[in-house]
């Protein structure tokens, strides 16, 4: 295990690349979140995402790589040009918000998170690169637990979570909307002789 502390600048697995996003990515980002059928999963309700908005989202995800090592990845079809490729969705490993940390009982919690453009739904993507940020947070950050959210009505991201091996908790209250907790532990690495 490195144990760095940091999470690499680039993930790949079989079909993704995962890259910390940058400023450039304002435009990417500002059509992904504008896509109702996207947003209306994300627990912020169904109001069309202002530019401005979306530009402080992303402002706050730069600053969190900066401030933490770590954090969520844009993500795109291996293989295609990541600047010029097709946005598959976002994800990552995030710091728990401090009033999420308060309910999972530690303020350093991180949480796992993905959320895929409409036209990569079901097809296994958010597993994939599920597997993979468990990885990040095992082996890079060196983290023996990580928390997973949703909505309770978002079955199909449940399903993913129970599938990697998260166990619901409860119910909890965050952004003046309800979401369900999960949580998994994560195995110390099995030593090669």
């Amino acid at each position: 295990m490195s144990a760095s502390g940091r999470a690499p600048d680039v993930l790949r697995t079989e079909r993704l690349v995962g890259r910390r996003p940058t400023p450039a990515d304002e435009a990417l980002f500002l059509a992904f979140h504008r896509d109702p059928r996207v947003v209306a999963w994300l627990g912020g309700g169904e109001d069309e995402v202002t530019a401005q908005e979306n530009r402080e989202w992303l402002d706050d995800k730069l600053r969190h790589w900066e401030l933490h090592g770590f954090g969520l990845y844009a993500l795109f079809a291996a293989g295609e040009p990541a600047a010029d490729g097709r946005l598959i969705g976002r994800a990552g490993i995030q710091q728990v918000d401090p009033d999420v940390g308060e309910v999972v009982g530690d303020p350093r919690a991180i949480e796992l998170m993905y959320a895929l453009a409409f036209d990569a739904w079901g097809q296994g993507y958010a597993s994939e690169i599920a597997r993979r940020l468990l990885e990040v947070a095992r082996d890079d950050l060196g983290r023996a637990e990580i928390i997973a959210d949703t909505v309770p009505h978002n079955v199909r991201s449940r399903r993913v979570m129970e599938a990697l091996g998260f166990v619901y908790e409860r119910e909890f209250w965050h952004d003046d909307h309800t979401m369900v907790l999960y949580r998994r532990a994560l195995p110390a690495p099995s030593r090669r002789v």
